[in-house]
């Protein structure tokens, strides 16, 4: 039997509360403790870690997802993307959002389908937008085919604006003329073909951009919702570095940082948190589009229903579900409009959350499989990681129904405070389940620095102490250090070696302190003079 198989076989017992363990298994599976610090009765309490290593990625992430969620909803008419006609949306939403862009205030109106009503009001100007394969497709389709009539008017009698394909702008002015000269538009006082340019509005997009922009997959698609995402982006890089800004300088002395350091960290950690709103909206909004996306918001559009209409049949419930609307739609909406707008919301949520939660875990996903962390910490993450999301949108919706009077503005507050709790609530119930790899790795630091305090005869606690403030001020012991003492473990979770990897790394630090000792010179001569007084000293007592 060679001796890697008969280490295989050897098992050993942990000192604290017995678990059965392997030959080179130092950490206890069961209570999380090691078994040699046990024994030299210096294990007692799991190692702390530094706080300043919580980055809450997901509950920044979940709470912009439902900003994201509830701006999607009421100026993105997605779920039409997929119709016959969905270039003709994609372009009433695009040019909408530019306008939006420029500080207009536009109402989308088209949505309630009032009969020969406005696409959208912008700046209490109304617009009817019209995007057609020809000019002349898109210009006659403003007018009545029976009655040749001009069909859009304002609330005044006026006629609406028509906005008309930006490649198609010239040719639609021409072919309004024409049908001004022949009368059809007398029936909104208008007979001057000179006008037919002041009716006609040049729209941001061409026709085939606006096919584009429906679809996934092109450039046109993803500018558009780099776009429409950049807005919730830059609330999520306000939100996240104001919190980080605020924690940071609470406790920057006890982290060794200056204001100015504060500042800059916080600012990296909005940025970061900023590029993962954008990257997940473009992801989600991409994915809609797709066979995919339209099966997932099929399926997510009747579990919503299904929970809008239970919650639907107390009064409380419809109270509750009348509020929501009102924080989410900042008007008054009540009966069966109130139950779409929530079911809609509910439904969007839910689908960009998924996506979300799927793509904030991927990095978990790849540590897994490259086993960079244990299959029970990629667990815990994955359930923290959902309890926060959970957590975002619950708090979210309860803030959004306690400010409803007020125009919602608690909804984000509440998502942030709702993932917070819960993603700690998750963490701590998980802690109590298993420990971190993190917590586990630094048990077997402790020991490390036991051997190399050994094996280097370190003589004084102060020895230690500056040992191990070197290894503080170096920033050697970092989570890349415990990743490294982990997979330094392999498929055999061997503790000696992951032991024998921070020795190696923490070594250089234990030789520096022993070089601080100050160093006696001895001469030969000096040796000999006393050797010399020894000798005397012994035959004088041996005479004696």
């Amino acid at each position: 039997m060679t001796t890697s198989n008969y280490d295989k076989d050897l098992i050993h017992f942990c000192p604290s509360c017995g678990t059965k363990m392997k030959a080179r298994q130092l950490i206890c599976s069961n209570c999380g403790k090691c078994c040699v610090l046990i024994e030299l009765g210096i294990d007692n309490e799991p190692p702390k870690r530094d706080k300043t290593a919580t980055n809450h990625k997901e509950v920044y992430a979940q709470t912009s997802v439902n900003l994201d969620s509830q701006q999607i909803e009421m100026n993105l008419q997605w779920t039409k993307y997929r119709t016959k006609a969905a270039h003709g949306f994609a372009a009433e939403d695009a040019n909408a959002y530019n306008e939006r862009l420029m500080g207009k205030k536009v109402e989308q109106v088209g949505r309630s389908n009032e009969k020969n009503g406005a696409d959208r009001i912008t700046n209490g100007q109304y617009i009817q937008t019209k995007y057609y394969q020809t000019a002349k497709g898109s210009v006659n389709a403003a007018f009545d085919s029976t009655t040749g009539a001009y069909k859009y008017m304002d609330n005044n009698g006026k006629p609406q604006i028509l906005e008309v394909p930006k490649d198609q702008y010239d040719e639609c002015v021409k072919e309004l003329a024409e049908r001004i000269k022949r009368g059809d538009m007398k029936n909104v006082g208008i007979d001057d073909p000179a006008e037919a340019k002041n009716i006609i509005k040049r729209g941001d997009y061409t026709y085939q951009q606006a096919k584009n922009i429906a679809k996934a997959g092109n450039i046109d698609s993803l500018l558009f919702d780099l776009k429409t995402g950049a807005v919730v982006a830059i609330s999520t890089f306000g939100i996240s570095f104001t919190i980080n800004l605020g924690f940071t300088l609470l406790f920057h002395k006890k982290n060794n940082l200056s204001s100015s350091e504060a500042i800059q960290y916080s600012l990296l950690a909005g940025i970061k948190s900023g590029c993962i709103s954008l990257g997940n909206h473009v992801t989600y909004m991409q994915l809609l589009r797709t066979s995919s996306g339209r099966k997932l918001a099929t399926v997510a559009t009747k579990g919503a229903k299904s929970v809008v209409d239970n919650i639907w049949e107390s009064e409380f419930g419809k109270k509750i579900i009348t509020r929501l609307a009102k924080s989410i739609t900042k008007k008054n909406v009540t009966g069966a409009a109130a139950k779409s707008v929530v079911t809609k919301e509910l439904r969007t949520n839910a689908i960009t959350g998924l996506i979300s939660f799927c793509a904030t875990s991927i990095p978990d996903t790849v540590s897994v499989i490259k086993g960079n962390v244990s299959k029970g910490q990629y667990i815990k993450n994955m359930c923290v990681g959902g309890a926060a999301a959970t957590g975002t949108v619950i708090g979210g919706w309860l803030g959004g129904i306690a400010t409803s009077e007020s125009g919602g503005w608690g909804m984000p507050i509440g998502s942030l405070v709702g993932g917070f709790v819960f993603e700690q609530g998750a963490k701590y119930l998980g802690d109590q389940l298993c420990q971190d790899d993190a917590t586990k790795m630094l048990r077997l630091v402790l020991l490390a620095k036991v051997l190399l305090s050994n094996d280097y005869l370190l003589q004084s606690q102060e020895e230690f102490e500056y040992a191990d403030a070197n290894l503080n001020y170096y920033k050697v012991i970092d989570p890349t250090f415990l990743v490294g003492m982990y997979v330094a473990g392999g498929k055999a979770n061997d503790d000696f070696k992951r032991v024998e990897y921070a020795y190696k790394r923490m070594e250089y630090y234990f030789e520096k302190t022993i070089r601080k000792r100050k160093t006696i010179k001895i001469s030969h001569k000096d040796v000999e003079d006393n050797f010399e007084d020894i000798l005397e000293k012994m035959k004088k007592m041996t005479m004696e």
